[in-house]
Protein backbone atom coordinates (compact mmCIF):
# COMPACT_ATOMS: atom_id res chain seq x y z
CA UNK A 1 0.00 0.00 0.00
CA UNK A 2 1.35 3.38 -0.98
CA UNK A 3 0.97 5.99 1.74
CA UNK A 4 1.54 9.64 2.50
CA UNK A 5 2.61 10.72 5.99
CA UNK A 6 2.79 14.06 7.73
CA UNK A 7 5.59 14.34 10.28
CA UNK A 8 7.83 16.67 12.27
CA UNK A 9 11.59 16.39 11.99
CA UNK A 10 13.41 15.30 15.15
CA UNK A 11 16.91 15.56 13.67
CA UNK A 12 18.72 15.55 10.34
CA UNK A 13 21.59 13.07 10.20
CA UNK A 14 22.69 13.89 6.68
CA UNK A 15 21.76 10.69 4.90
CA UNK A 16 18.20 10.81 6.25
CA UNK A 17 15.97 12.49 8.81
CA UNK A 18 14.33 11.02 11.87
CA UNK A 19 10.84 12.36 12.42
CA UNK A 20 7.69 11.91 14.48
CA UNK A 21 4.79 10.96 12.22
CA UNK A 22 1.35 12.33 13.05
CA UNK A 23 -1.06 11.27 10.31
CA UNK A 24 -1.17 8.80 7.44
CA UNK A 25 -3.20 8.62 4.24
CA UNK A 26 -3.42 5.81 1.69
CA UNK A 27 -2.68 6.70 -1.93
CA UNK A 28 -4.43 5.13 -4.92
CA UNK A 29 -2.44 2.21 -6.32
CA UNK A 30 -4.63 0.48 -8.88
CA UNK A 31 -1.68 -1.57 -10.15
CA UNK A 32 -1.31 -3.29 -6.79
CA UNK A 33 -2.68 -6.76 -6.20
CA UNK A 34 -4.13 -5.43 -2.97
CA UNK A 35 -5.86 -2.42 -4.54
CA UNK A 36 -9.31 -3.68 -3.53
CA UNK A 37 -8.08 -4.42 -0.02
CA UNK A 38 -6.65 -0.89 0.32
CA UNK A 39 -9.79 0.82 -0.89
CA UNK A 40 -11.13 1.33 2.64
CA UNK A 41 -8.27 3.74 3.42
CA UNK A 42 -8.17 5.64 0.13
CA UNK A 43 -9.60 9.12 -0.29
CA UNK A 44 -9.15 12.43 1.48
CA UNK A 45 -9.14 11.23 5.08
CA UNK A 46 -6.02 11.43 7.24
CA UNK A 47 -5.71 8.74 9.89
CA UNK A 48 -4.09 9.61 13.20
CA UNK A 49 -1.37 7.16 14.16
CA UNK A 50 0.38 6.39 17.43
CA UNK A 51 1.76 9.62 18.96
CA UNK A 52 5.46 10.22 18.38
CA UNK A 53 5.78 7.27 16.00
CA UNK A 54 9.34 7.38 14.72
CA UNK A 55 10.02 7.25 11.00
CA UNK A 56 13.15 7.43 8.88
CA UNK A 57 12.94 9.20 5.52
CA UNK A 58 15.37 10.33 2.81
CA UNK A 59 14.76 13.91 1.54
CA UNK A 60 14.48 14.51 -2.18
CA UNK A 61 17.50 16.42 -3.48
CA UNK A 62 15.39 19.38 -4.62
CA UNK A 63 14.41 20.17 -1.01
CA UNK A 64 16.32 22.67 1.15
CA UNK A 65 18.24 21.50 4.20
CA UNK A 66 15.77 20.07 6.72
CA UNK A 67 16.17 20.78 10.42
CA UNK A 68 14.61 19.91 13.76
CA UNK A 69 11.13 21.39 13.99
CA UNK A 70 10.31 21.21 10.27
CA UNK A 71 6.91 19.88 9.26
CA UNK A 72 7.25 17.56 6.28
CA UNK A 73 5.28 15.29 3.96
CA UNK A 74 6.65 11.82 3.19
CA UNK A 75 5.60 9.18 0.70
CA UNK A 76 6.40 5.49 0.66
CA UNK A 77 4.82 2.10 1.23
CA UNK A 78 3.70 -0.08 4.06
CA UNK A 79 5.98 -3.03 4.63
CA UNK A 80 4.83 -6.44 3.46
CA UNK A 81 2.09 -7.83 5.66
CA UNK A 82 1.10 -4.43 7.14
CA UNK A 83 -2.38 -3.33 6.09
CA UNK A 84 -3.70 -1.11 8.89
CA UNK A 85 -2.64 2.55 8.70
CA UNK A 86 -3.79 3.24 12.23
CA UNK A 87 -1.60 0.46 13.62
CA UNK A 88 1.68 2.01 12.47
CA UNK A 89 3.97 2.49 15.46
CA UNK A 90 7.55 1.83 14.29
CA UNK A 91 9.79 2.46 11.25
CA UNK A 92 9.97 -1.24 10.34
CA UNK A 93 6.33 -1.12 9.23
CA UNK A 94 7.23 1.37 6.49
CA UNK A 95 9.25 1.02 3.32
CA UNK A 96 11.24 3.41 1.09
CA UNK A 97 10.03 6.62 2.69
CA UNK A 98 11.00 9.82 0.88
CA UNK A 99 10.47 13.37 2.09
CA UNK A 100 8.60 14.98 -0.80
CA UNK A 101 7.58 18.33 0.68
CA UNK A 102 8.68 20.86 3.27
CA UNK A 103 5.66 22.66 4.71
CA UNK A 104 6.19 26.42 4.87
CA UNK A 105 8.04 27.42 8.04
CA UNK A 106 6.44 29.87 10.46
CA UNK A 107 9.85 30.86 11.80
CA UNK A 108 13.42 29.72 11.33
CA UNK A 109 16.64 30.15 13.29
CA UNK A 110 19.59 30.54 10.93
CA UNK A 111 23.27 31.36 11.07
CA UNK A 112 25.68 32.43 8.32
CA UNK A 113 27.70 29.58 6.84
CA UNK A 114 31.24 29.59 5.45
CA UNK A 115 29.98 30.12 1.91
CA UNK A 116 28.21 33.37 2.69
CA UNK A 117 24.77 31.78 2.78
CA UNK A 118 22.43 31.05 5.68
CA UNK A 119 22.23 27.66 7.38
CA UNK A 120 18.98 26.81 9.19
CA UNK A 121 19.35 25.38 12.72
CA UNK A 122 15.73 24.94 13.88
CA UNK A 123 12.29 25.93 12.69
CA UNK A 124 8.67 26.59 13.64
CA UNK A 125 9.67 28.07 16.98
CA UNK A 126 7.59 30.17 19.32
CA UNK A 127 10.40 30.91 21.77
CA UNK A 128 14.18 31.28 21.75
CA UNK A 129 15.80 30.31 25.05
CA UNK A 130 19.15 32.09 25.24
CA UNK A 131 21.34 30.39 27.83
CA UNK A 132 24.30 32.10 29.49
CA UNK A 133 26.16 31.32 32.71
CA UNK A 134 28.57 32.57 35.34
CA UNK A 135 31.25 30.44 33.71
CA UNK A 136 32.10 30.88 30.88
CA UNK A 137 31.44 34.62 31.33
CA UNK A 138 28.37 35.83 29.43
CA UNK A 139 28.97 37.02 25.88
CA UNK A 140 26.56 39.94 25.89
CA UNK A 141 27.05 40.62 22.20
CA UNK A 142 26.02 37.04 21.41
CA UNK A 143 22.98 37.36 23.69
CA UNK A 144 21.93 40.56 21.93
CA UNK A 145 22.40 38.98 18.51
CA UNK A 146 20.06 36.15 19.49
CA UNK A 147 17.58 38.75 20.79
CA UNK A 148 17.68 40.40 17.35
CA UNK A 149 16.96 37.10 15.61
CA UNK A 150 14.08 36.34 17.98
CA UNK A 151 12.57 39.76 17.44
CA UNK A 152 12.88 39.56 13.67
CA UNK A 153 11.20 36.13 13.61
CA UNK A 154 8.41 37.45 15.88
CA UNK A 155 9.09 34.87 18.58
CA UNK A 156 9.62 35.36 22.31
CA UNK A 157 13.09 35.59 23.81
CA UNK A 158 13.81 34.09 27.24
CA UNK A 159 17.25 34.74 28.71
CA UNK A 160 18.30 32.02 31.14
CA UNK A 161 21.20 32.75 33.48
CA UNK A 162 22.33 29.23 34.37
CA UNK A 163 24.70 28.20 37.18
CA UNK A 164 23.31 31.06 39.27
CA UNK A 165 24.42 29.18 42.42
CA UNK A 166 28.04 29.95 41.50
CA UNK A 167 27.51 33.68 41.93
CA UNK A 168 28.23 35.49 45.16
CA UNK A 169 26.06 38.47 46.10
CA UNK A 170 29.01 39.88 48.00
CA UNK A 171 31.53 39.51 45.21
CA UNK A 172 29.96 39.77 41.76
CA UNK A 173 32.32 39.85 38.80
CA UNK A 174 32.01 42.54 36.13
CA UNK A 175 30.92 39.94 33.54
CA UNK A 176 27.79 38.85 35.37
CA UNK A 177 26.94 41.84 37.57
CA UNK A 178 23.28 42.88 37.17
CA UNK A 179 22.93 41.05 33.87
CA UNK A 180 19.40 39.84 34.69
CA UNK A 181 18.40 43.33 35.76
CA UNK A 182 19.75 44.79 32.51
CA UNK A 183 17.58 42.54 30.36
CA UNK A 184 14.55 42.83 32.63
CA UNK A 185 14.78 46.61 32.35
CA UNK A 186 14.95 46.19 28.58
CA UNK A 187 11.58 44.44 28.68
CA UNK A 188 12.87 40.89 28.10
CA UNK A 189 11.96 37.80 30.09
CA UNK A 190 14.72 36.34 32.28
CA UNK A 191 15.23 33.40 34.62
CA UNK A 192 18.13 32.90 37.02
CA UNK A 193 18.44 29.19 37.66
CA UNK A 194 20.67 26.31 38.66
CA UNK A 195 20.26 22.76 37.39
CA UNK A 196 22.29 21.44 40.34
CA UNK A 197 20.26 23.09 43.14
CA UNK A 198 16.92 23.49 41.38
CA UNK A 199 16.95 27.28 41.87
CA UNK A 200 14.51 28.90 39.41
CA UNK A 201 13.78 25.59 37.67
CA UNK A 202 10.03 25.70 38.29
CA UNK A 203 9.81 29.16 36.74
CA UNK A 204 11.86 27.95 33.78
CA UNK A 205 9.56 24.96 33.20
CA UNK A 206 6.51 27.23 33.33
CA UNK A 207 8.03 29.37 30.56
CA UNK A 208 8.35 26.31 28.31
CA UNK A 209 4.70 25.29 28.53
CA UNK A 210 2.77 25.36 25.23
CA UNK A 211 5.87 26.58 23.38
CA UNK A 212 8.27 25.14 20.84
CA UNK A 213 11.51 26.44 22.36
CA UNK A 214 15.05 26.28 20.99
CA UNK A 215 17.99 26.27 23.41
CA UNK A 216 20.89 28.38 22.14
CA UNK A 217 24.07 29.75 23.69
CA UNK A 218 27.81 29.43 24.03
CA UNK A 219 29.44 26.06 24.49
CA UNK A 220 29.82 25.19 28.17
CA UNK A 221 26.88 27.18 29.56
CA UNK A 222 25.05 24.03 30.67
CA UNK A 223 22.49 23.44 27.95
CA UNK A 224 23.07 19.69 28.18
CA UNK A 225 22.49 19.83 31.94
CA UNK A 226 19.22 21.67 31.35
CA UNK A 227 18.07 19.01 28.89
CA UNK A 228 19.11 16.24 31.29
CA UNK A 229 17.17 17.85 34.14
CA UNK A 230 14.09 18.26 31.97
CA UNK A 231 14.43 14.80 30.44
CA UNK A 232 16.11 12.31 32.80
CA UNK A 233 15.56 9.64 30.13
CA UNK A 234 17.30 11.67 27.40
CA UNK A 235 19.99 9.06 26.71
CA UNK A 236 17.32 6.37 26.49
CA UNK A 237 15.30 8.46 24.03
CA UNK A 238 18.31 9.21 21.84
CA UNK A 239 19.43 5.60 21.95
CA UNK A 240 15.94 4.46 20.99
CA UNK A 241 15.93 6.76 17.96
CA UNK A 242 19.32 5.43 16.90
CA UNK A 243 18.22 1.81 17.40
CA UNK A 244 14.87 2.09 15.64
CA UNK A 245 16.00 4.17 12.67
CA UNK A 246 19.59 3.00 12.27
CA UNK A 247 20.76 6.62 12.27
CA UNK A 248 23.70 7.75 14.40
CA UNK A 249 22.45 10.17 17.04
CA UNK A 250 25.17 12.77 17.61
CA UNK A 251 23.28 15.25 19.77
CA UNK A 252 26.29 17.56 20.18
CA UNK A 253 26.58 18.29 16.45
CA UNK A 254 22.96 18.43 15.25
CA UNK A 255 19.84 20.17 16.49
CA UNK A 256 17.59 17.67 18.25
CA UNK A 257 13.87 17.89 19.03
CA UNK A 258 12.41 16.53 22.28
CA UNK A 259 8.75 16.29 23.19
CA UNK A 260 7.94 17.52 26.69
CA UNK A 261 4.50 15.92 26.57
CA UNK A 262 1.80 18.42 27.48
CA UNK A 263 4.49 20.92 28.48
CA UNK A 264 5.67 21.80 24.97
CA UNK A 265 8.56 20.94 22.68
CA UNK A 266 12.28 21.59 23.14
CA UNK A 267 14.95 21.82 20.43
CA UNK A 268 18.54 21.64 21.62
CA UNK A 269 21.00 23.20 19.19
CA UNK A 270 24.81 22.84 19.14
CA UNK A 271 26.78 25.41 21.13
CA UNK A 272 28.16 28.34 19.15
CA UNK A 273 31.38 30.31 19.41
CA UNK A 274 30.49 32.89 16.78
CA UNK A 275 27.25 34.23 15.43
CA UNK A 276 26.34 37.10 13.14
CA UNK A 277 23.35 39.19 12.15
CA UNK A 278 25.27 41.30 9.63
CA UNK A 279 23.15 39.85 6.80
CA UNK A 280 20.02 41.55 8.18
CA UNK A 281 18.65 44.95 7.25
CA UNK A 282 19.31 47.98 9.47
CA UNK A 283 15.66 48.13 10.50
CA UNK A 284 15.85 44.52 11.74
CA UNK A 285 18.44 45.26 14.43
CA UNK A 286 16.08 47.28 16.60
CA UNK A 287 13.84 44.19 16.96
CA UNK A 288 16.31 42.90 19.55
CA UNK A 289 16.33 46.15 21.52
CA UNK A 290 12.74 46.95 22.57
CA UNK A 291 13.89 49.61 25.04
CA UNK A 292 15.63 51.50 22.22
CA UNK A 293 12.65 51.09 19.87
CA UNK A 294 10.39 52.52 22.56
CA UNK A 295 12.42 55.68 23.10
CA UNK A 296 13.30 56.15 19.42
CA UNK A 297 9.73 57.29 18.75
CA UNK A 298 10.47 60.40 20.84
CA UNK A 299 13.59 61.43 18.92
CA UNK A 300 13.42 64.85 17.22
CA UNK A 301 14.20 63.36 13.80
CA UNK A 302 12.31 60.36 12.43
CA UNK A 303 15.49 59.04 10.79
CA UNK A 304 17.65 59.61 13.87
CA UNK A 305 20.60 57.22 14.03
CA UNK A 306 21.15 57.92 17.74
CA UNK A 307 24.68 59.11 17.08
CA UNK A 308 25.27 62.88 16.97
CA UNK A 309 21.77 64.11 16.22
CA UNK A 310 20.32 66.76 18.59
CA UNK A 311 17.38 65.95 20.86
CA UNK A 312 17.97 62.20 20.62
CA UNK A 313 15.71 60.45 23.12
CA UNK A 314 17.77 57.26 22.93
CA UNK A 315 21.04 58.98 23.86
CA UNK A 316 19.20 60.70 26.68
CA UNK A 317 17.88 57.33 27.77
CA UNK A 318 21.44 56.04 28.03
CA UNK A 319 22.40 59.08 30.12
CA UNK A 320 19.38 58.54 32.37
CA UNK A 321 20.22 54.80 32.74
CA UNK A 322 16.94 53.78 31.08
CA UNK A 323 19.08 51.97 28.52
CA UNK A 324 22.11 49.94 29.53
CA UNK A 325 25.39 51.31 28.20
CA UNK A 326 26.47 47.81 27.18
CA UNK A 327 23.20 47.23 25.32
CA UNK A 328 23.48 50.55 23.48
CA UNK A 329 27.11 49.79 22.64
CA UNK A 330 26.10 46.42 21.17
CA UNK A 331 23.22 48.02 19.26
CA UNK A 332 25.61 50.54 17.70
CA UNK A 333 28.13 47.82 16.90
CA UNK A 334 25.55 45.58 15.22
CA UNK A 335 24.23 48.50 13.19
CA UNK A 336 27.78 49.23 12.09
CA UNK A 337 28.29 45.59 11.08
CA UNK A 338 25.09 45.67 9.01
CA UNK A 339 26.04 48.94 7.31
CA UNK A 340 29.50 47.61 6.57
CA UNK A 341 28.07 44.40 5.15
CA UNK A 342 25.59 46.28 2.99
CA UNK A 343 28.29 48.57 1.62
CA UNK A 344 30.48 45.57 0.81
CA UNK A 345 27.60 44.01 -1.10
Amino acid sequence: MKIRLQARVVANFGEAVAAHATTARALPDESSDTAQENHQFEGSQDYAIEPHTLIKAVPLKRLPLLVAGDYIVCEGSLAEGVTDLQAIDNPNQLSALRVTELITRNSVLTRPDRKGGLKPLASNLSQLVIVCAANPPPDRLLIDQFCVVAGKERISALIVFNKADLLSDNDPTPADENICEIYQRAGLNTVAMSTSTGLGFEKFCAALESNTSALVGQSGVGKSSIVSRLLPDQDIRVGEISRRTGLGAHTTTVSFLYSLGDSGTLIDSPGVRQFSVSHLAEDDIVFGFPEIARLATSCRFANCRHDREPDCAVKQGVSDCEISKSRFSNYSRLLGDVRSGNSDG
